[in-house]
């Protein structure tokens, strides 16, 4: 799943999305869906998209227009989302609007009836969108370093696990990218803290690209415990191919064994997180 581009699909009424996820399942993407504007939101707040299908009306108020909240709530987490719009009416002041809230597709949904009617609009938008992944930080270690100076950060890993700038640089864009953007505890001045009895740095992370929070541990030893993680419940993360690969990446061009260890943590609120990644 880690792979694959993420789409969410806002729409109150369930048949409309049965038709659009008949057509979608051709795709390689992987789908969520949301039937109210809360709970869009609460999404989008947890998890970038690559493309979100927002119906405009969310009830059955023929005034109501809460699919343009989700709209601008998508537009404020800068994640360079491509956003195609829905609607049940031909109303002239609505497209007007939209255009200029990064709007890719208006589609009325009385002229869609078969699915090239959405899916055209869909794989272009999904061939050109090119997601904002760092926020606007200049690299993975210039945020996860937030709090300290860079060079100082890099030097201290250094010192613990003996390897050299460049392969820190590898390391952690290796691990990193496939959770970008991530987001640090809203109380921590660092994403990532050194262990120095241990040879490890460790950090607790709001992953958006997974939706989920992760404890990430990376250590010269395979001894690592894991006393900082005795508040949360927490589950290894070690059935994903991505990570499995990371790991022999790290090992071939280090001529040399990095542990990396992943854990999802259950039941940690969103809320202990930052809202987007600011340097």
């Amino acid at each position: 799943m880690y792979d694959k581009k993420r789409i969410l699909i806002v729409e109150d009424d369930l048949e409309l999305i049965d038709f659009y996820l008949d057509g979608l399942s051709s795709l390689n993407v992987d789908i969520d869906t949301s039937v109210s504007k809360n709970e869009a939101l609460e999404k989008i707040r947890n998890r970038s998209y690559h493309l979100a299908i927002v119906d405009i009306m969310l009830t059955s108020n023929i005034e109501d227009r809460s699919g343009l909240e989700v709209v601008d709530y998508i537009n404020f987490m800068q994640d360079n989302t491509k956003i195609i719009v829905a609607s049940s009416t031909i109303d002239v002041h609505v497209p007007a609007d939209l255009f200029q809230k990064n709007i890719g597709y208006y589609l009325i949904k009385n002229n869609i009836r078969k699915a090239k009617d959405y899916l055209d609009p869909v794989t272009t938008s999904l061939n050109e969108v090119k997601l904002n992944l760092l926020g606007n930080c200049p690299s993975v270690l210039s945020y996860l370093s937030k709090g300290r100076n860079v060079d100082d950060w890099i030097s201290l890993i250094r010192n613990e696990l003996s390897i050299s700038r460049d392969s820190i640089s590898l390391i952690f864009e290796e691990i990193f990218n496939p959770l970008l953007p991530v987001l640090k505890l809203k109380k921590s001045k660092e994403c990532i803290s050194v262990d120095t009895n241990n040879g490890s740095f460790y950090g607790t992370i709001w992953s958006r690209s997974l939706g989920k929070p992760l404890w990430i541990s990376i250590s010269k030893n395979d001894n690592y415990n894991h006393s900082s993680l005795t508040n949360y419940n927490y589950r290894k993360l070690l059935t994903n191919k991505t990570f499995s690969a990371i790991r022999s990446y790290i090992k071939e061009h280090l001529k040399r064994n990095i542990f990396l260890q992943i854990w999802c943590l259950d039941n940690v609120n969103r809320d202990l997180f930052d809202e987007v990644m600011d340097c």
